[in-house]
């Protein structure tokens, strides 16, 4: 586990988020994505860089969270997105 993450949400509850390190994924992995049920319609890696393009402030806050404590070899708490 690299992250968990509080995240207030007045309209739906609080919520409590994870993020794990699943490892990586050689090329014949890659290959063999599939997309069974159709709400998913392809993949790709992000840069870093480019996180707030691909989803709102706040996941890119918590990615970049997760990203430096894997970076560090340790797991963190963050609050709606924000390392404590």
């Amino acid at each position: 586990m690299l992250l968990v993450d509080w995240a207030l949400a007045e309209n739906e509850g609080d919520k409590i988020l994870f993020i794990f390190d699943g490892g990586s994924l050689d090329a014949e992995q890659e290959r063999d994505i599939r997309f069974a049920d159709g709400e998913l319609t392809q993949w790709r890696y992000i840069p870093v860089h480019g996180l707030e393009q691909h989803g709102p402030p706040r996941l890119g806050r918590r990615l970049r969270a997760a990203i430096a404590t894997h970076g560090n070899g340790g797991s963190t708490y963050a609050e709606h997105g924000t390392a404590i």
